[in-house]
């Protein structure tokens, strides 16, 4: 069994309270990811310590704290320490007295705090000694895991690329997360954020300068010594709403509301685990394009790397393009216990080889796969409605669409708000009179419109089958059930199937329906209860020319939905399912 040593933060308790100290939610999150993965933890820490581990062994007081740093506001305006002080050196000493009673040979040591921490390394040579997520500028231990390979290049310094020198027992390996800690939601407020240290460095003046160009706000949390910290000068400007402190609960109700996490860090940032954290709430994160950022973000999938406020002040306008679900599933996926932990146990293994003189060349036979250092891809980075959104601004917000299967425009229909809302115009196809009248009447506001009392069929005339108004809502009917109406009642949902009754329209061919409106159209989408592939093919055989086409395949064969996919990737577009939606997209 592994065994570590964890050294703890010595000015603070690990304690989810000190939200503030990324090294001590370091602590606590990494001693519960060790011991998940089995290992044996002995934490040593302050007596008001919180963490899960095998053994706590409290070396030092939250009373000597306050009796050498004295009480104040911590929580807002940041925390006080100095490494030679005497809360430094009484948990020091204590460490080593209390490792010597409980250490065994290959043990690890934990200096998460770095050199600090070197002293208890230095009294117990025979251990093997560690700095766990390394994001600070010195570090003393034989064996070094940074944050980021950002920070472990920049680290080790130019020399290293000219200089032949084995570095395997140098790794880079992230922080894990524990995923209760934060809310997944999708539908997002109409804010930014930051959270963390409220400095200049962190460029919040970059975030408020693009949310003050947006007319958007910005809300900050976390420790501040006020605007002039941030360059921002000697008031909070009138769009930045400054939150103070924010603990787990606060934190995670800020992040999951907000449409996008601002991460403009001036330096070379080690990690930024706030740019995790966001993501693991389903926002996207808008941040430089250096550092650690350049691992962690996935550049139009979870989020924007930006280099000029041109570049931020679109990433913000377009920020509703990055989908919540491909943020929460890279994240998820990526930065969990399970997953770190497995990588730090590789890790942890390899230098235990060395302890036993067996080293670089020790087998293993037991070994089964080798992905430890796999990163999973989101399987969707976008849903319908971001590529709608960013399309909505390539086009300056004037799109041509067909909607075949409209209905009365409004229920079960996302069109209806871009059509209301911006210089749309369109084609609008329904064959039912009482629901074609509800449309022209719903759009009566809207200029740029036209209307077609027709079903998509090869005769003038066809049957229609469809669930009569008055039944909605009776005798277990759905409310859904009054967009359900059909050509092909046989390939329809059977429990609704009885209640349809026959209807006969008017019928038209798309290229009558091209012939008459034009055949030009940005977006088309085809939503006709499983006479979807017959309009397909008819669309094919004109061409297929809009930059966008929603297909609902709820009703057809896999083979159908199949082959419709194929037919589209060949000619350039992108495609992926929806729901009940085939997606292809090509622009």
């Amino acid at each position: 069994m592994i065994r570590l040593h964890v050294l703890s933060v010595p000015h603070t308790a690990s304690t989810k309270e000190y939200t503030v100290c990324a090294f001590t939610q370091k602590v606590i999150n990494f001693c519960k990811m060790y011991k998940d993965m089995g290992m044996h933890v002995i934490h040593y820490g302050r007596d008001d310590s919180d963490v899960i581990c095998d053994e706590h062994v409290t070396v030092s007081t939250r009373e000597q704290n306050e009796k050498v740093y004295g009480i104040y506001d911590w929580k807002n305006q940041g925390l006080r320490y100095n490494q030679t002080d005497e809360v430094f050196q009484t948990f020091n000493a204590n460490c080593i007295k209390e490792i010597a009673k409980r250490k065994q040979p290959h043990d690890i040591i934990l200096c998460f705090f770095g050199l600090a921490q070197k002293p208890v390394c230095d009294a117990h040579s025979d251990l093997l000694c560690v700095e766990p997520s390394i994001g600070y500028p010195s570090s003393f231990a034989p064996y070094k895991v940074y944050e980021s390979y950002a920070v472990m290049h920049g680290l080790q310094g130019p020399e290293k690329v000219s200089t032949a020198e084995y570095k395997f027992y140098d790794a880079a390996i992230p922080s894990g997360f524990d995923l209760n800690e934060f809310e997944f939601r999708e539908n997002k407020e109409d804010y930014f954020m930051m959270c963390g240290r409220m400095v200049w460095s962190k460029g919040i003046d970059i975030a408020s300068q693009v949310c003050e160009k947006l007319g958007v706000k910005l809300v900050l949390a976390g420790t501040s010594f006020g605007p002039k910290d941030c360059n921002l000068g000697d008031e909070w400007p009138p769009h930045v709403e400054y939150v103070g402190y924010a603990d787990v609960e606060k934190r995670k109700r800020l992040m999951a509301g907000a449409k996008g996490l601002f991460c403009p860090t001036i330096y070379n940032e080690p990690f930024g685990y706030v740019a995790i954290e966001a993501m693991l709430s389903g926002t996207p994160v808008i941040t430089v394009d250096w550092g650690a950022f350049t691992e962690t973000v996935q550049h139009g999938v979870t989020g924007f790397r930006c280099r000029t406020f041109e570049q931020f002040l679109w990433a913000a306008k377009n920020i509703d393009t990055i989908s919540p679900r491909a943020c929460r599933d890279w994240a998820e996926q990526n930065y969990n216990f399970k997953k770190i932990g497995g990588m730090y146990k590789e890790y942890f293994e390899s230098i235990i080889n060395l302890s036993k003189g067996t080293g670089w060349y020790t087998e293993n036979s037991e070994r089964r796969e080798l992905e430890w250092l796999t990163k999973t891809q989101p399987t969707q980075p976008k849903t319908f409605k971001e590529i709608l959104n960013q399309y909505n601004r390539i086009k300056n917000e004037k799109v041509h669409f067909l909607q075949i299967g409209a209905m009365d425009g409004v229920k079960h229909d996302d069109l209806y708000p871009y059509v209301m809302s911006y210089d749309w115009t369109g084609v609008l196809v329904e064959p039912l009179p009482d629901m074609f009248d509800k449309l022209v009447e719903n759009y009566s506001l809207k200029d740029g419109l036209k209307f077609e009392n027709s079903a998509i069929a090869d005769t003038e005339e066809v049957t229609i089958y469809r669930v009569p108004t008055e039944k909605i809502g009776v005798d277990g009917v759905p409310d859904w059930a009054e967009g359900c109406s059909t050509m092909l009642p046989d390939n329809h949902i059977s429990e609704i199937v009885p209640h349809m009754v026959a209807e006969t329209v008017a019928g038209i061919t798309i290229p009558k329906l091209f012939e008459k409106y034009g055949r030009q159209f940005d977006f088309i989408q085809i939503d006709t209860e499983g006479y979807d592939y017959n309009i397909f093919m008819q669309l094919l055989e004109q061409g297929l020319t809009a930059d966008i086409y929603k297909i609902e395949v709820a009703h057809i064969t896999y083979t159908k939905t199949v082959w419709m996919r194929w037919k589209l990737e060949q000619l350039g577009y992108k495609t992926f399912i929806d729901n009940y939606d085939l997606i292809a997209y090509r622009f």
